[in-house]
């Protein structure tokens, strides 16, 4: 399932990923599996570092996994928010700035729960990337700052106001951020962060 792929990457268990790829290969390939096993060979690449020398028919296998229906569903929004790389920036932004429309619109609880992890995953790529779409970038910290302050949205408050302070340059706080989240053992997670 999704969270044991997750946990094997922010784990960086590379072999309990490769063995989730091998084992979803031989499974009826349904649109949930198929979606499965491109999130498994996105993270796969990802921990082994490959990302930029992925084959470009295991790319295309993620995007088509990504844009095979037209509204998208907690399979195709996971996917997303997890292939950013995989995208060119100015592709992230048309594609966020569409998220960020139908968010206003869309009630759905699987559409609202993704958005932020989208989001999130959008401004790392975003500060990675040196991204000078400042609307889309401003639109995406705004919309993090109204994730409603509950227990269950702590970590989205937490990057989000990481974000915020990035783009408002107090490299101060961004740090106490990263001292916290060393604090309660997200080690893995922080090597994997933007950082100025």
């Amino acid at each position: 399932n999704y969270f044991t792929v997750s946990e094997s990457y922010y784990r960086n268990n590379l072999i309990a990923i490769q063995k989730i790829v091998n084992d979803l290969k031989h499974e009826k390939q349904d649109r949930q599996t198929k979606n499965l096993l491109a999130h498994a060979i996105l993270l796969k690449n990802n921990l082994e570092g490959n990302i930029d020398k992925m084959p470009i028919s295991q790319k295309n296998f993620i995007k088509e996994s990504i844009f095979e229906v037209d509204n998208w569903d907690k399979y195709n929004l996971r996917l997303f928010s997890m292939a950013m790389s995989l995208f060119e920036i100015e592709e992230m932004n048309v594609i966020v700035q569409s998220i960020l429309d139908k968010s206003k619109q869309n009630k759905d609880a699987d559409f609202a729960r993704f958005i932020p992890a989208i989001l999130v995953n959008f401004l790392d790529y975003s500060f990675c990337l040196g991204n000078e779409n400042t609307k889309v970038i401003e639109r995406a910290i705004d919309q993090l700052k109204q994730v409603e302050t509950s227990p269950q949205n702590c970590f989205t408050l937490i990057m989000g106001k990481y974000y915020e302070s990035l783009w408002n340059k107090n490299y101060k706080n961004a740090h106490k951020i990263i001292n916290f989240l060393h604090q309660i053992g997200m080690d893995d997670f922080v090597a994997k962060m933007y950082k100025k």
